[in-house]
């Protein structure tokens, strides 16, 4: 799934609204579980997290403390350690960024800037009393604030994820559903780029589908610009052969036309509908629907992103947007089986290009340890490197047989994925019938994968 844009005005790091101060030595995780959570209701832009915004070389105390003073609320970060810590730094003498840091927040307080200490890990607040003398000028006034508290238990976690950002809208904006206008611009925009491109051109022809061909369209049309596009896509096929592509060629025209089949059927999720799902995704109640494809692009839109058709056509009933995979498509076994071949799956696609093998000859044992370390660190580096979210996602009825969204959370977090739970019934997302559009979609697909 690709990001593109929020609709924000852009940002240096050192001008977001919303600060995480936390300590590496005990909250490391947390503070990574916090970010991924504000990135994905507000945007990455209006978060500052030291592993995204610091780089190699800054001179880190003056940039900490230029972002600090910016933010117009500042999350402390208070994990099980973070007194004893914090006491222990004041009582040997040496400096400590994150009391630095949260002096300086609280300093901004009388300047209209919050404060809120967010209790993590079972973490418990303290009174001023319990604090080393030293730092009770500091650090005293961060007794007296409300605190807010995540449960240990993911259900519990789900919705105090959910308070907290409600709380935080009051400083920052959440991520908005572009309109119908605005998405058709965007939309005319990336196929008009894409038919400038040589191998393109040929779809441009009057006779073929045009050069603008969503100019006088609507929203409500978009089942129509699929069947248009699918028709000009094998018109053009014999054009294409004539030209004696070479396989690189060919790949790159296949990758353009995928592209194109995404913009359109991100044309097919009612705006309206997704904005009234906007924050609420990965969070709570399952997505309305019966196919990955709807999930996923309707996250995508109520976080201001694009999603992008893969080119996987084993399964004739549905696809999946690249980096998803579908827990309704994986094996019908339970628990371990499951989460191995999450994990297979998730490997393959990331070391085909160098070659490297799955660790387990095993197809139903899951990884453990440095392997799974490994495949989660090269995941969260993909998405930063590409902005592209890596979802797991399964129907959730109430059949004890099916992935329950535990099962479904649970793989996700520990992979630190985006979980898109579904409901496996017809919904309400799409401008036309769900079956027929993606039925449309797959046999789009189909043609462009047999392009050769």
């Amino acid at each position: 799934m690709t990001t593109g844009s929020s609709g924000a005005a852009a940002r240096t790091p050192f001008e977001c609204p919303i600060f995480i101060s936390y300590r590496r030595q005990d909250a490391d995780g947390h503070a990574r579980s916090l970010y991924d959570l504000l990135r994905r209701w507000f945007g990455a832009d209006q978060v500052f997290y030291d592993h995204a915004d610091l780089q190699a070389g800054d001179a880190f105390l003056p940039k900490l403390e230029a972002a600090v003073k910016a933010a117009r609320v500042t999350l402390v970060v208070i994990a099980p350690e973070w007194l004893r810590i914090v006491n222990e730094r004041a009582q040997s003498g040496a400096f400590d960024v994150v009391r630095f840091e949260v002096k300086t927040a609280l300093q901004q307080v009388q300047q209209g800037r919050a404060v809120i200490p967010v209790r993590m890990g079972g973490a418990s607040m303290f009174g001023a009393p319990a604090l080393d003398k030293v730092l009770r000028d500091d650090l005293g006034t961060l007794c007296g604030l409300d605190a807010f508290a995540f449960g240990q238990k993911q259900a519990q976690w789900d919705e105090d994820a959910r308070r907290l950002c409600e709380r935080l809208q009051g400083h920052a904006m959440p991520l908005p559903v572009a309109s119908d206008g605005e998405r058709m611009e965007a939309a005319a925009k990336a196929i008009a780029d894409r038919l400038d491109k040589r191998d393109l051109k040929v779809l441009a022809r009057s006779d073929r589908w045009g050069s603008a061909p969503l100019s006088g369209r609507q929203p409500n049309q978009a089942y129509e610009m699929l069947l248009t596009f699918h028709t000009a896509v094998e018109a053009a096929q014999d054009d294409w052969n004539r030209a004696n592509l070479s396989e690189r060629d060919w790949e790159v025209l296949k990758a353009d036309l995928r592209h194109i089949l995404s913009v359109l059927y991100g044309l097919t999720h009612d705006a309206s509908a997704a904005r009234m799902l906007a924050g609420t995704v990965d969070v709570t109640a399952p997505l309305p629907g019966r196919f990955a494809g709807t999930a996923v692009f309707t996250y995508a839109m109520a976080q201001g992103q694009q999603a992008v058709i893969s080119a996987n056509t084993e399964n004739a009933k549905t696809f999946l947007p690249e980096h998803t995979v579908d827990l309704g498509q994986v094996d019908a076994g339970i628990g371990e089986d499951r989460k191995a071949q999450v994990h297979q799956e998730f490997w393959v696609d990331l070391f085909r290009k160098p070659k490297r093998p799955y660790p387990h000859n095993e197809k139903k044992t899951s990884l453990q340890g440095e392997d799974l370390t490994l495949l989660r660190d090269r995941l969260t580096t993909r998405s930063e490197r590409l902005q592209r979210a890596n979802c797991i996602t399964a129907v959730v009825p109430a059949s004890a047989a099916a992935p329950q969204p535990d099962d479904l959370r649970s793989v996700a977090a520990e992979l630190g994925c985006v979980a898109l739970p579904r409901t496996g019934q017809p919904g309400t997302l799409l401008r036309a019938d769900e079956g027929k559009v993606h039925a449309q979609v797959m046999s789009c697909l189909e043609t462009i994968e047999n392009l050769e």
